[in-house]
C-alpha cells in the first residue's frame, strides 16, 4: 500500500485487491480467513509462511455509519480493546490516534471522534508489529506483547493486528468515566496504599 491513512481513510479510496476480514483477527489470522495460507498446524507449514512480509504495516479499513444518538451533547468514542502492538488510526482523513501513544497489546484504547464525525465515516487503522530481538538475552529491544514459550511455535506475524473488539459508543456527556475500581478494605487491616494516577 502505497497511499497513506489520509488518502486510506477516504470515501474516494479503492479497496481493489483488499482482503474482506472479521475483527476480532489477526493479520495472519485474517490472511486464514482468505485462504491466503491453509493447514497451518499441519506438518511444518507454520514455518514455510515468510516472516518479512509482517515487518512492514498492515491495514484494516471499515466503513460505518454516525450513531443516531450522536449530536452536539454527546461524544463519540471509538473503543480498542486489544492492538497488537502499535497503531496509527485516521478517521474521515484525519490523524486521531499516534502509534507514538497507541502502543501496547494489553490496553484498552478509547479515541474520542466527536470532531471528525460524519454521517457515512471511513475508519483506517494502520498496525505495526511488536519487536522482540529475544537474543541476546541483555538486549532492551523487545516489546511487551503476546509471547510464546519455547515449546509453543511462534506465529509468523508476531500475532500483530486488531486481536480483539473495536466497539463504537456514544455518551450523553461530554465527561464519562470508565474502568472503575473498589477496594475493599477490612476492619484491622493496615491502610491500603494510594492509588496510582492515570496515565
Amino acid at each position: 500500500v502505497t497511499s497513506g491513512g489520509a488518502v486510506i481513510s477516504t470515501n474516494g479510496f479503492k479497496t481493489t485487491g483488499w482482503l474482506p476480514a472479521t475483527v476480532p483477527c489477526t493479520v495472519l489470522a485474517c490472511l486464514v480467513q482468505n485462504q491466503v495460507y491453509t493447514n497451518l498446524f499441519k506438518d511444518k507449514n507454520l514455518e514455510s509462511v515468510p516472516t518479512e512480509q509482517f515487518d512492514v504495516p498492515w491495514w484494516y479499513r471499515t466503513t460505518f455509519e454516525a450513531p443516531t444518538s450522536a449530536d452536539d451533547s454527546t461524544a463519540t468514542v471509538l473503543t480498542f480493546k486489544g492492538v497488537n502492538y502499535r497503531a496509527n488510526v485516521w478517521v474521515n482523513g484525519k490523524l486521531v490516534a499516534s502509534e507514538k501513544t497507541m502502543v501496547g497489546t494489553f490496553r484498552y484504547f478509547r479515541v474520542d471522534i466527536s470532531q471528525q464525525l460524519q454521517p457515512s465515516n471511513v475508519l483506517a487503522v494502520e498496525v505495526f508489529r511488536p519487536i522482540d530481538l529475544s537474543l541476546p538475552p541483555n538486549n532492551n529491544s523487545t516489546d511487551l506483547a503476546i509471547s510464546f514459550v519455547d515449546w509453543a511455535p511462534s506465529p509468523p506475524d508476531s500475532n500483530m493486528g486488531l486481536w480483539r473488539e473495536v466497539q463504537l459508543s456514544t455518551h450523553a456527556h461530554k465527561l464519562a468515566l470508565h474502568s472503575l475500581q473498589i477496594a475493599t478494605q477490612l476492619a484491622n487491616s493496615p491502610p491500603l496504599p494510594p492509588a496510582a494516577a492515570a496515565a
